[in-house]
């Protein structure tokens, strides 16, 4: 069966070793983001202590985008680029989260839990959803990337290949320690 693209993002999906659903904290988002913010965007701290959206691998990930404000608090379904305003992040680094593969490597295959792999910008910008998806060129298991892969999301028409999508666990948050290899 193939998998159908339709990129959304990052979504949570509880918290790894249960404990229930992680709450959102509020960040405030400056006018000087570069780029516009959608729900199930990665977000990242910047120095000055406002949230951004993640552009890069480098970026340092506090979490996903699960909610949109203006500077009124006003909800809104995106953040325009250069536009200030205020987003809702689950944080926690022990957040579980579901995300799409790309379609840019090797289809990965079962093989493929446990290892770990990167967040890839590949329909950024495209549409009215976030474009973030995981690249199908994982760094093994144990090495140093943003994401460990968990599992295939247990669901209808979702197999493993190109667009699946799976589960997944921050390995590099910026509130944690970087990882090392095993």
């Amino acid at each position: 069966m193939t998998n159908t693209d339709g990129p959304r993002g990052f979504s949570v999906v509880g918290r790894l070793g249960g404990g229930g659903q992680p709450t959102a904290v509020e960040y405030e988002v400056d006018a000087g983001t570069a780029t516009a913010i959608f729900p199930g965007d990665l977000a990242k701290l910047e120095t000055d202590g406002k949230a951004a959206v993640m552009t890069a691998q480098s970026d340092d990930y506090i979490g996903v985008i699960v909610g949109i404000y203006d500077t009124n608090r006003k909800p809104v379904n995106t953040l325009a680029a250069s536009t200030a305003g205020f987003i809702d992040v689950i944080d926690d680094p022990l957040a579980m989260l579901e995300v799409q593969f790309e379609e840019g490597g090797t289809a990965p295959t079962a093989a493929a839990v446990g290892a770990a792999a990167d967040a890839v910008w590949t329909h950024a910008g495209a549409g009215s959803k976030a474009g973030v998806e995981l690249s199908e060129t994982l760094a093994g298991d144990g090495t140093a990337a943003q994401f460990r892969i968990l599992k295939l999301v247990p669901k209808p028409n979702n197999d493993w290949g190109h667009y699946a999508r799976v589960r997944v666990v921050a390995l590099e948050h910026a509130f944690n320690s970087a990882p090392n290899a095993i």
